[in-house]
């Protein structure tokens, strides 16, 4: 519900100081004589006429005094420029300043008066080139000098450069001088600075920072730096294109800018172009080789080339230049591991989670509320630790010293400036003591470093085959039409501004069939009135309550093309605040139980075998009282029955609030870093109506997860079920199933990390929230999609099995980029997601529902947003198909949610259903023309769960073959229909058709023909269902 800026760590404003501090310095230079001359008294005069902001009379007593020899000649020249400077006049005040550097002999003097000049051509006209020029000359005079490094930090910053700028950050450390956005700027080298804020004699001055960077290239056109700057920021916006445009115009006019270079390779290597980024290797200068940033552009290409060992080289160049770089130190993890070194990889995984947690504090402190802003003692001195294992010693040296400014009497501080002191008191101790990092542990300098003569040696691109048999891929809104009549209800007074966290998650729905026909029906979680406690804190006054209680729909299929409100025949009462619908044969009995998951207390309900529900939450015991997204019913421990995972959010009294902190007189949305993590809850069902909590033992506490998303299915081919959860904000879990091998019950180990899908692939927690998955290019393995918040794209994650016998743990690739769906997703909110395949031509396609979230909309960026479909070229990259071919509902913009899929006409072409919020619920008909042949596979399980998740179907004709699994709690919200439909384009009979059951069972069902749905009880012969589609 809440992410990142693709790594960067967003900032309101950079404050450089500027006309406030001039009188400050103005003052140092006024030498108190035992007598004054006359000429030194007019000056006086001049400093009060300043201070008064008289500026005309200042500038004239000022110009009296020089006239009449003044002995503080310098002074006087600073008088005149500041009071010239607030006239508008800024080339003479320049000129003012400069007198001082001729006049004086005294080297901090001149220092003072660059700085001052410095200042003025910058934040006055623009002048950049000049500014960082007159900066430079003030430190080479005094390497001290306070305002001519505040100014040169600004100015790198906003230009991008923050690789230069990080020794002058740390020399402000090293003389005790921080403030804490100078430690934020050398704690996030992605940092990106929105807007910068002036501090003048009216107050201070803010200015976005394209503004200023724009006013600068006008001002000089032929000066380079503002356009590295203005590439930087398109590159943060997905404007790549633009980027390397403005990247390559610097370079043309100055071959010298190692910054950029450094960046163009970074997008050219993520552009998978082979002539430019070759082109651009070839001519890499001497200085760029030393940029970090040069070496990971090499390793993204390496990958792109498939050259593990190559890669693994230049990840390890670059973090010799960086150690302190997240996305390399986590992909070189990533890379040991498959290269089959695994105790090397530990090293930098441990490096890459350090530095990841560190990034996400430095976030909240800075003032981002998507990741806790409070500042609290705790928060501080993790950050003190992590620096100080990571052998940043003079950062963690500086959070303590800040830390004791605040309060004197902590002695946890003193204890680590005393254990550091040995470091820091070192002459030269760098940024980062090598010792503390895994570069001191592993040498990878026998690995190949990169031999990359031309083009015509690169990798070809993936091409889109042109494909005509099938589509165009098209589906019709039919909800009203076929009597599906819901809206999600919501008490929100403002949609935009005030609407309370609960009320923005929105409303699942559960493809189930509750009467055992065959055909699909629906269940929809509803909003309600009222917050759950109406005793929890709210400062909105409520609005009037609806005539009728909102409650739960139950909608059957009548199998004529209509669906029935048959809520209140079914005895289905639930009138709390429902979110997820987890859909299951709790009791196998062979009838559909459902599971809802409310904002305080979740509900069981029974399916009764006569088309009617029994609420039997207090009799199983998981009901619960914390804020629940969503659920799932699989069985984890192999007993055969299905177990309860219930995925919770945020915990804390004050979630229902519409503004944070809750005791602010003028407060604003809250976000998810307002509040803790609530921990989620595994019920393990003992068979006899009831369930035993084994949260503790089971191994899922985890302190800090916020999920909303949650995915069972079984990944490394053990016959277990895996637990994937999509965090928000946070780290994403992968519990791997290891019950049967400790001998303590359900046994699941967290394993996110290791397996790749914890973070993005530069490093970054993200703001998870669907999952789609599937094998999505053809390799056999469980392929996992997510959507993310807006600003950082979606996360495609291939599975990659290792060389050797199965079982055997795999690792998750970021291919977001190389398979098409980074771009187009990046601008929107995520929530629901399927893959299926809309056009059964053999290769899964995606949906995806978009919205943005009510108070969180930022200028710029819009509530409503539309839907999208992406259709499979057939090797696991993505294209967008276009919304007018898609059919009215795409054309529309929503505030998408819950998306799941089912076939509610039983016509063999896959639909959806999709929730919103203010706006009624959608039903998606597959309308495709020209299809595929498929199969669809309904599976019952005996030793198995009788739901059988974890099933594998895999189905083989001439030298394709399809591998596709049963599995629960993909999408978002939602339970989809528990078939599995294969398509298979021109293919109308099936070689070999097995099915690998979670009981251990492979069952081998021979030739099949297509365009058929079969049911197929574990160990039977298959059931032909209706004939033919």
């Amino acid at each position: 519900m809440a992410g990142r800026f693709r790594g960067p760590l967003i900032v309101t404003s950079l404050v450089l100081a500027g006309g406030v501090l001039i009188v400050a310095m103005c003052a140092g230079l006024i030498e108190r004589k035992p007598v004054l001359t006359d000429a030194d008294i007019v000056l006086a005069r001049a400093k009060k006429a300043l201070d008064r902001r008289d500026f005309p009379t200042a500038e004239k007593l000022a110009r009296d005094a020089l006239d009449k020899g003044t002995t503080i000649q310098g002074g006087a020249w600073i008088v005149s420029g500041e009071a010239i400077v607030q006239q508008g006049r800024f080339e003479e005040a320049v000129e003012c300043f400069l007198q001082v550097v001729k006049l004086s002999k005294q080297p901090d003097r001149q220092a003072m008066a660059h700085a001052l000049a410095g200042d003025v051509l910058a934040r006055r006209l623009h002048r950049l080139g000049e500014a960082e020029t007159h900066y430079r000359q003030a430190l080479e005079l005094e390497p001290n000098e306070d305002n001519a490094r505040r100014g040169l930090i600004t100015l790198l910053a906003a230009e991008g450069r923050r690789q230069v700028a990080e020794e002058i950050l740390l020399s402000v450390i090293r003389d005790a001088k921080a403030t804490e956005q100078h430690l934020f700027l050398l704690g996030n080298s992605e940092w990106v600075i929105n807007s910068l804020s002036f501090k003048t004699r009216e107050g201070d001055r803010k200015v976005q920072r394209q503004e200023f960077l724009e006013r600068a290239r006008q001002a000089v056109p032929d000066d380079p730096v503002p356009v590295i700057g203005l590439a930087r920021l398109a590159d943060v916006k997905n404007q790549s294109a633009r980027a390397i445009e403005l990247l390559e115009s610097v370079l043309a006019a100055d071959p010298d800018q190692y910054e950029a270079w450094a960046m163009l390779g970074q997008l050219l290597a993520r552009t998978g172009d082979a002539r430019r980024f070759l082109d651009w290797n070839s001519r890499v200068p001497e200085s760029a080789e030393q940029d970090a940033r040069t070496w990971f552009a090499r390793a993204t290409w390496a990958k792109h080339r498939n050259e593990e060992r190559v890669g693994a080289r230049c990840l390890w160049e670059c973090l010799n230049r960086d150690p302190n770089h997240l996305a390399a130190n986590l992909q070189l993890a990533q890379s040991l591991d498959r290269l089959g070194r695994s105790a090397d990889a530990n090293h930098f995984r441990r490096r890459a989670a350090q530095l990841s947690e560190l990034v996400t504090l430095l976030r909240g402190l800075a003032g981002d509320p998507r990741f806790g802003e409070e500042r609290t003692e705790q928060r501080v001195q993790r950050l003190v630790e992590l620096n100080r294992q990571m052998g940043r010693a003079w950062e963690a040296v500086a959070w303590s010293m800040f830390v004791l400014r605040n309060n004197q009497d902590l002695q946890w501080p003193k204890k680590h400036l005393e254990d550091l002191r040995p470091y820091i008191e070192k002459k030269g101790t760098p940024r980062t003591i090598k010792l503390f990092t895994p570069l001191s542990r592993v040498d990878l300098s026998d690995l190949p470093a990169p031999q990359w003569a031309d083009a015509t040696t690169a990798a070809k691109p993936d091409t889109d085959p042109e494909k005509t048999a099938f589509g165009p891929i098209a589906f019709r809104e039919d909800a009203r039409a076929t009597g599906l009549d819901f809206l999600y209800y919501s008490d929100a007074a403002d949609p935009i501004e005030k609407s309370r966290l609960p009320e923005t998650v929105g409303g699942g729905a559960g493809v189930i069939d509750f009467d055992g026909d065959g055909w699909p029906d629906l269940y929809l979680a509803q909003g309600s009135h009222k917050p759950v406690d109406p005793n929890q804190p709210t400062t909105r006054p409520l609005v009037k309550a609806p005539q009728t209680p909102p409650r739960d729909r139950l909608f059957r299929n009548t199998a004529d093309g209509r669906f029935e409100d048959v809520t209140n025949q079914a005895g289905v009462l639930q009138t709390a605040y429902g979110q997820g619908v987890s859909v299951g044969d709790v009791n196998s009995d062979g009838f559909d139980d459902i599971h809802v998951a409310n904002v305080g207390g979740n509900r069981l309900l029974i399916n009764n075998g006569d088309g009617t529900y029994s609420d039997e939450t207090e009799a199983a015991g998981i009901a619960g009282n914390q804020w629940s997204i969503n659920g799932l019913l699989a069985d984890l421990d192999g007993d055969g029955l299905p177990d309860l995972y219930v995925v919770n959010y945020l915990a804390g009294d004050n979630v229902f609030m519409p503004s944070c902190p809750p005791d602010a007189s003028n407060g604003r949305p809250c976000f998810p870093g307002d509040f803790d993590a609530a921990q989620d809850r595994l019920y393990i069902n003992t068979g006899d109506g009831g369930f035993r909590d084994m949260t503790q033992s089971s191994g899922i506490a985890r302190p800090d997860g916020k999920g909303l998303g949650v995915i069972a299915a079984d990944f490394d081919d053990d016959r277990r079920l895996d637990l994937f959860i999509a965090n928000d904000t946070r780290a994403n879990f992968l519990f791997q199933n290891r019950t049967g091998m400790t001998g303590k019950g359900v046994s699941l180990l967290e394993t996110g990390m290791k397996s790749g899908l914890a973070l993005s692939a530069e490093g970054e927690p993200e703001g998870c929230m669907g999952i789609a998955v599937g094998d999505v290019d053809g390799d056999g393995t469980l392929d996992l999609f997510i959507t993310n918040y807006i600003g950082q794209s979606n996360t495609l994650y291939s599975l990659e099995q290792p060389d050797g016998p199965a079982p055997a743990t795999g690792f998750f690739l970021d291919r977001t980029r190389s398979a098409g769906l980074f771009d187009n997703g990046f601008d929107l909110v995520g929530w629901g997601t399927e893959f299926l395949d809309a056009d059964l031509d053999g290769d899964l396609d995606l949906l995806i529902t978009n919205g943005h979230i009510a108070g969180h909309v930022r200028e710029g960026e819009r509530l409503e947003m539309p839907p999208l479909c992406y259709r499979n070229s057939g090797t696991g990259r993505f294209a967008v198909v276009p919304a007018r071919q898609l059919g009215k509902y795409f054309a529309g913009n929503y505030i998408g949610r819950g998306l799941a899929r089912l076939d509610w006409n039983n016509d063999g072409r896959q639909d959806a259903v999709i929730t919103h919020l203010d706006a009624p619920l959608a039903l998606l008909t597959n309308t495709t023309p020209r299809t595929g042949h498929r199969l669809v596979l309904r599976l019952v399980g005996t030793s198995s769960s009788r739901d059988a998740i974890g099933a594998t179907v895999t189905a083989r004709a001439g030298k394709r073959t399809w591998v596709t699994q049963l599995t629960a709690g993909d999408g978002y919200l939602v339970s989809n229909q528990k078939q599995l439909v294969i398509g298979t384009g021109t293919v109308n009979r099936l070689d070999a058709v097995s099915i690998r059951w979670p009981s251990g069972l492979d069952q081998d069902l021979g030739p099949v023909e297509t365009d058929r749905t079969l049911k197929v009880i574990e160990g039977r012969k298959p059931l032909i269902l209706g004939g033919k589609n």
